[in-house]
């Protein structure tokens, strides 16, 4: 199972195939934009919104920081590199925090 369809469990998603997604109630969910959440930052950020509402944050958090920060960048000791990092995250490194918080969640 590729990332974008652990996203889509996530979701709780049925994907029938790039531009046709169901969601629970089955209605579609896709706009004519592929389901890539590990590409595509709104979906990203359509993931990021139910790691919140799952009350995995503080998990999701400490994934991302490790998927993002370098140890060297740890000894930042403002924490200013770490924001920098957590802001500019990439669609596949908020899939891959929302993965591993879901994980540790179970």
């Amino acid at each position: 199972m590729n990332l974008d369809e652990k996203m889509a469990r996530v979701m709780n998603f049925t994907i029938i195939d790039d531009l046709h997604v169901i969601n629970e109630y089955g209605e579609y969910v896709c706009d004519g934009t592929p389901w890539r959440p590990s590409t595509i930052m709104a979906w990203a950020m359509l993931v990021e919104d139910r790691i919140g509402e799952l009350g995995l944050e503080m998990a999701y958090v400490h994934a991302l920081i490790k998927i993002c920060v370098t140890e060297f960048e740890m000894l930042d000791l403002l924490g200013v590199v770490k924001a920098w990092r957590l802001i500019h995250a990439t669609p596949e490194q908020r899939c891959l925090a929302a993965e591993k918080a879901m994980e540790g969640g179970k």
